[in-house]
């Protein structure tokens, strides 16, 4: 009998599976983030996006000059970000229990 080592198999799949999920929450916590930026010109929310900076870690927020005054100032800040996180949060964690199924 024959054995042979699948596991490398097993990780491409589980990494392909987190990745999606990962993917998919990022997209969520930028669609509500977009949803409650304030709206001036438009640019901040335009601005909003996801990328991959591991491969299991995603950031989500904007390079635009205002945006961290408006997500964090005390007198005259709107936080957008962290309520579509919090928000989400529910979704994420059902979306990482449905994929974890069968791995």
């Amino acid at each position: 009998m024959r054995i042979e080592d699948n596991s490398h198999i097993l990780i491409k799949t589980a990494t392909a599976k987190v990745r999606w999920t990962l993917r998919k929450a990022a997209g969520v916590v930028k669609q509500k983030a977009r949803a409650n930026a304030p709206v001036d010109t438009g640019k901040l929310k335009r601005s909003i996006r996801y990328d991959f900076v591991g491969p299991n870690r995603v950031m989500i927020g904007s390079r635009r000059e205002h945006s961290r005054p408006v997500e964090y100032s005390k007198k005259h800040g709107k936080p957008y970000l962290r309520p579509a996180l919090r928000d989400s949060m529910g979704l994420i964690k059902r979306l990482f229990k449905i994929n974890d199924k069968g791995v």
